[in-house]
């Protein structure tokens, strides 16, 4: 066999291997995409393009720490990908924290610290289940802390 055609050939096999795996890839489910274009146009976020596979394109530590969306894709065989991971540092968000976080069920971890946010911390994020780390530091927030914040057993850092 010709160097050429060897060549060719491998050229071929990893171009199939690829398109499979693109096929296969895990998937973020439509309720936490749409959970995160709600919380992106409650919070004037307009860096990132609300189109693209959050989890296959931005997420897993591919991009800056200060825009950053992480996911598991271990679930369900591999075929399934969920946030566990939002850092949105320094990104100039506006508006109040909206409760829509509660519907990132496998939130470990929220980073907004340093953007122009007001407002109170809602009394919605009690139910967050998984949340370990709440960061909303040098922000413009007031008022009191919901008692509901009790109700995060994992909470670590708030």
């Amino acid at each position: 066999m010709s160097c050429y055609r060897l060549k060719l050939l491998i050229a071929s096999t990893l171009m199939i291997c690829l398109a499979a795996f693109a096929v296969e890839a895990a998937q973020l489910p439509d309720d936490e995409v749409q959970a995160l274009k709600d919380i992106a146009s409650a919070l004037k976020k307009t860096s990132w393009d609300l189109y693209v596979d959050q989890c296959n394109e931005m997420g897993n530590g591919t991009v800056s720490t200060n825009d950053n969306v992480t996911c598991d894709c271990t679930y369900e065989n591999n075929s399934v990908c969920h946030i566990t991971s939002i850092s949105w540092k320094r990104q100039s968000l506006q508006g109040t924290l909206p409760p829509d976080f509660v519907r990132l069920r496998y939130l470990q971890n929220l980073d907004l610290t340093l953007n122009y946010l007001d407002g109170t911390i809602p009394s919605q994020w009690g139910s967050m289940a998984n949340i370990r780390y709440i960061v909303v530091e040098f922000n413009q927030l007031s008022g009191e802390l919901p008692e509901e914040l009790g109700n995060l057993s994992r909470l670590q850092r708030l």
